[in-house]
């Protein structure tokens, strides 16, 4: 194999852990492919910048390109960014670029394949979807054409390809993409699936039912909490546990519940949360948009069933009863049916969701992109 220069275009590297990881992953797995991260910033932080020096074959390159003003100017936005891109790798032999969202990201490869033929990966996000497409033509007709001079397209779910991005675009054109759509997910830290309980889980007269997530209404509490209530009346005995802080957290508290009620508060520490895990049966997270959900992951590696959107992130990896069940997010009777579902299988989805958890690794992510990287040159 021969040496190849990868740029990742990608906002989102210091926002999100997951990111450093991959690039991590990659190194270890392609010795020839040189890595540059390349991240567009309003400002840089001098703690950022000192953590990022390069390291083996990856460098990281945060630039603050534009200003709060250009921000909001999104044309002008990107054009400070392509600038500061090309002035910055001007020279050097990129072979080829892989952009972590469709449109902010995307465009600056676009205008590089433009220019210099460089091939280029995209991969779409949540704010792709529900931001861009879902509520401007133009980005409709810009992510196509983005999309349609990629050499892969990369997508998080099942649900991603065959329903959200289905949706936006074009159905001629979609049916021209999809042999170059890839669902490859995200993927765990390795702590989780190293860590995987020994003995199986069994549930007892209570139900332990967890959710982990912010505490915002996008994830969508208020269902769990009604499908506990639900459960309550019809004479199960069931305990939510929630970890997680933000702006719902007063209202959260200030109610008065029927069945066994804990909040932990937002959990940092990895074995901290392995261990609330363990206490649990099935992790409800019925968010409304949702890119992927590592939370449903790390639940299943430690024996949970989980129950997640219908159409969103995680939606589409399993069949319903495999390691839970997929659900309409505003079906709280249904969502109570699901948690009775799973506690009537649990011995088995708990096994399936033990097993299932360990294809979610960074090995296996990182030697699906690495494939795509060198077929498109």
């Amino acid at each position: 194999m021969k040496q190849i220069v990868l740029a990742h275009i990608n906002s989102y590297y210091l926002s999100n852990k997951l990111h450093e990881e991959l690039v991590a992953t990659i190194a270890t797995t392609d010795a020839l492919l040189e890595q540059i991260v390349y991240v567009p910033l309003i400002n840089v932080d001098k703690d950022a910048e000192s953590s990022t020096k390069r390291k083996a074959n990856v460098q990281v390159v945060l630039s603050a390109c534009f200003s709060k003003l250009t921000r909001s100017v999104w044309p002008l936005k990107i054009l400070q960014i392509y600038q500061d891109y090309k002035a910055r790798f001007r020279g050097l032999n990129i072979n080829i670029t892989h952009s972590h969202s469709l449109i902010s990201n995307g465009i600056i490869s676009y205008l590089r394949y433009r220019k210099y033929k460089t091939p280029y990966i995209i991969t779409v996000r949540n704010t792709d979807i529900n931001i861009f497409l879902k509520k401007s033509a133009i980005f409709r007709k810009l992510g196509g054409k983005i999309l349609n001079h990629a050499s892969s397209i990369v997508v998080l779910s099942p649900a991603y390809r065959d329903q959200q991005l289905k949706k936006y675009i074009d159905s001629s054109l979609f049916s021209n993409l999809l042999p170059k759509i890839h669902v490859i997910p995200n993927a765990v830290n390795d702590f989780w699936l190293e860590n995987s309980p020994l003995q199986q889980k069994v549930i007892g007269d209570t139900i332990e039912i967890i959710f982990v997530g912010k505490l915002r209404p996008n994830k969508n509490l208020k269902a769990v909490i009604s499908a506990c209530n639900i459960l309550h009346s019809r004479g199960k005995k069931v305990r939510l546990t929630i970890c997680g802080d933000g702006e719902l957290k007063e209202q959260l508290l200030g109610q008065v519940y029927e069945f066994e009620f804990n909040y932990l508060g937002f959990i940092n520490d990895k074995e901290e949360l392995r261990k609330i895990y363990n206490k649990a049966h099935i992790l409800i997270v019925p968010s409304f948009m949702e890119s992927f959900g590592l939370v449903y992951v790390e639940a299943m590696s430690q024996g949970l069933g989980v129950i997640y959107t219908k159409g969103q992130g995680f939606d589409g990896y399993f069949e319903d009863g495999i390691v839970g069940y997929a659900t309409d997010p505003n079906d709280h009777e249904g969502i109570a049916c699901m948690v009775e579902k799973i506690s009537d299988n649990f011995h088995q989805i708990s096994t399936n969701a033990i097993r299932e958890a360990q294809e979610f690794s960074w090995n296996n992510t990182a030697l699906k992109l690495v494939k795509l990287y060198r077929q498109a040159i």
